[in-house]
């Protein structure tokens, strides 16, 4: 055996006790924490919700990286006397399914929630986004805007994408093979500690929820989320070219919501600018506040689907 043959062959064994061993750690996140929620299947795509309460229905999702837990922490149960609100975990988060057919852009994760709205029989729903999902948002309200009552969004990217949680790891993770390789290591080695250090700055000035940090340590550096991040940073900028322009065409409520000490989206090229397209929009500017308002302001999230509720008639 030649020393080429041998040192392809170490590695080949190497890769196979990274894929080995990664798997395990998949298995041992998934059976601390279960998915604790409901499926429905939209275009082959399994999506995972969760539902409380009755009433007018609000549809309420997380940014990226994220989940159902997003809103299951403090958000839902504020909801559930008034409305009947849902958490998706969008597609290739947490416990929902990606397509594995070409990639999934925030048009099209529009395109799936639309579909699964109608299979729930969600009607005339408030859509509330936190963060990246603040794009998928306004492409829903675009795209579907006869099937909506109105939008919430939460310290919301709109028009200007940040720098992002590691620059450098994110064009890593979107290498291919070499983002394959990287998202086995992730979960054995880095994961952990980087999500603690991106969710401290998420939450300052406000602690980060123990129960919380687990399960995103444990969910959140799994292969498969791993790469619907890395998709999800590399659509979102041709997303906001596309809709941007249209943003103006929006005549349904809108209430826009950030935080004075968000360290993750600039308030001021996003949220603020925003509100100055929009027609009519609403701009809450909460003081002392981070980027987590779903976790540190659910008081907030209430009262800015309020005041979409009064505005169409709703609560009348």
């Amino acid at each position: 055996m030649t020393l080429l043959a041998i040192i392809l062959l170490i590695l080949a064994l190497l890769l196979l006790g990274l894929y080995l061993a990664s798997r395990q750690a998949v298995r041992n996140a998934e059976a601390t924490f279960p998915a604790i929620g409901e499926f429905v299947t939209v275009e082959g795509i399994r999506l995972h919700y969760l539902c409380r309460g009755t009433g007018q229905s609000v549809v309420l999702l997380h940014g990226n990286a994220g989940f159902v837990q997003d809103y299951a922490l403090k958000t839902l149960d504020r909801l559930a006397p008034q409305y009947r609100a849902y958490a998706f975990d969008r597609p290739g988060h947490a416990y929902s399914d990606r397509s594995a057919n070409g990639i999934t852009t925030p048009i099209d994760q529009a395109r799936l929630l639309h579909g699964a709205f109608q299979q729930l029989g969600i009607e005339q729903p408030i859509i509330v986004g936190h963060s990246w999902s603040g794009i998928v948002v306004l492409a829903y309200a675009l795209e579907y805007p006869e099937d909506i009552s109105g939008i919430v969004l939460l310290a919301a990217v709109t028009l200007m994408r940040g720098e992002g949680v590691n620059p450098i790891l994110e064009q890593i993770a979107a290498i291919p093979i070499l983002g394959d390789i990287f998202r086995l290591i992730l979960p054995l080695a880095l994961g952990g500690k980087l999500v603690e250090q991106v969710l401290t700055r998420a939450f300052a000035p406000d602690s980060v929820p123990e129960e919380y940090l687990r399960t995103a340590q444990a969910l959140w550096t799994r292969p498969s989320q791993t790469a619907a991040v890395a998709e999800d940073n590399q659509t979102i900028t041709p997303a906001i070219e596309a809709l941007s322009p249209r943003y103006a065409d929006i005549r349904i409520p809108t209430v826009i919501v950030t935080g004075d000490s968000d360290q993750i989206v600039d308030a001021e090229a996003n949220s603020i600018a925003l509100s100055q397209v929009i027609p009519d929009a609403i701009l809450i500017q909460l003081s002392d506040t981070s980027h987590s308002i779903p976790q540190t302001r659910p008081d907030a999230i209430l009262n800015a689907i309020s005041q979409v509720s009064e505005f169409t008639g709703l609560n009348a």
